[in-house]
């Protein structure tokens, strides 16, 4: 089957974080099932060893005052004259978007070049909520843009689920709802595609010892990690709570010591806090680590953090905002709290005093993401959904949400 992906806010490679994470990934599954996979990106996100995989269309991004607008890609002259080349130079059974904004286009394009191809809408998360949760934030944004970005991607989001997609794929059975509660929309017409991760290997303890040594850390400590994007609004205010207010207050436990990596993220040193920026590796940097942490208060979509961490076999704390949309079970694959204050600081006490505790925690961890969340199965799934859609003639597909 010959699939057109259309990714608004990263590549196939780049940017480097949880959402394009999921993307990169998903891609490649569809490849390893045998399908040819055309690739629309930005061009500052091209990175030509991924013609090795896909073929891959770029466009110059549209911009004005400084800043890219992927709010009003519909609008976007060189995103639209590189999807209507495509459309008519390339066989296309199936099209799938990421973000609400292009999906005009993409339906107007379809129907001008007479294309038989099932629209799918598969966004990171609930752009809506996402927006109204992280636009204030944002500090570039005018007092303007925070009273009209909510209610602009929420009318797109509207009109994408409703009007323009033939299906929707979403990351939890949470969104799910979402979508189909807050829009009126028949469950038929949504297919829930989890996010997981790699199964990397498990270091042993030499191996993870030599490592320490390797970064700088004591062989004693006992690591509390966490890593994201800190250009991602809910990752810099996790990263600043750590740095802030919880690496401090447990600071005369000399035992233990944060390490925080991400893309954007300061590289610095202070007692109980090594900072390392963005790291290639990220199994390996993760393997170093006794516990992971995951304070995060914000944002949609399942954090794909919490996938690399159960491969990692780490015992997990989290908010429930951390854990969103993801199955586990409080006090059997990771260690729920209720704030980010005091209580997330007594289950660090806690983890770091109970060896054995961290052990079956991240035991049972490790097993879920071997049993439910590694690639192969989502990847698996979804071929099957998109050769579900793609065989299906349009009107078929239409006459099932009502069914």
């Amino acid at each position: 089957m010959n699939i057109l992906s259309v990714a608004i806010h990263f590549g196939l490679s780049k940017p480097a974080h949880g959402g394009q994470n999921r993307y990169s990934h998903l891609t490649r599954e569809l490849v390893k099932h045998g399908n040819q996979v055309i690739v629309l990106e930005p061009r500052e996100f091209f990175d030509a060893n991924d013609r090795k995989l896909v073929t891959v269309y770029t466009h110059p991004n549209y911009r004005a005052f400084g800043r890219g607008w992927n709010l009003f890609k519909d609008m976007d002259i060189w995103f639209i004259n590189e999807l209507m080349k495509i459309l008519r130079s390339e066989r296309v059974d199936l099209i799938a978007i990421e973000y609400p904004g292009g999906a005009l286009a993409v339906k107007a394009a379809v129907t001008l070049t007479n294309v038989k191809a099932p629209l799918i809408y598969s966004p990171q998360n609930v752009e809506s909520d996402f927006a109204r949760e992280v636009i204030g934030k944002v500090v570039r944004f005018s007092a303007f843009e925070r009273r009209i970005i909510v209610p602009y991607v929420t009318a797109l989001e509207r009109l994408t689920v409703k009007r323009l997609a033939d299906h929707i794929i979403c990351v939890s059975d949470e969104d799910k709802d979402f979508f189909c509660s807050e829009y009126g929309i028949d469950e038929k017409k949504v297919t829930v595609i989890p996010s997981g991760s790699e199964l990397d290997p498990t270091l042993d303890q030499h191996a993870k010892q030599r490592l320490r040594v390797g970064l700088g850390f004591d062989t004693d400590s006992v690591i509390v990690v966490f890593h994201g994007s800190y250009g991602h609004p809910p990752n810099k205010d996790a990263i600043d709570n750590i740095t802030d207010y919880i690496a401090p207050v447990l600071e005369p436990d000399e035992s233990i010591v944060f390490a925080l990596y991400g893309a954007g993220v300061p590289k610095f040193e202070r007692t109980n806090v090594k900072s390392f920026g963005f790291v290639k590796d990220l199994h390996q940097a993760l393997s170093v680590a006794d516990i992971a942490l995951v304070p995060i208060t914000s944002g949609g979509g399942s954090k794909l953090k919490v996938f690399d961490y159960m491969n990692a076999g780490l015992p997990i704390i989290t908010t429930r905002k951390g854990v969103q949309g993801i199955p586990v079970e409080d006090g059997k694959h990771v260690m729920i709290v209720e704030n980010t204050g005091p209580e997330i600081v007594d289950a660090i006490k806690y983890l770091v005093r109970n060896r054995q505790e961290r052990d079956r925690l991240g035991l049972n961890a490790r097993r879920l993401v071997e049993s439910e969340y590694n690639w192969d199965m989502i990847g698996n799934k979804l071929d099957d959904t998109y050769r579900r859609l793609g065989g299906n003639k349009l009107t078929d597909i239409h006459e099932s949400r009502y069914e």
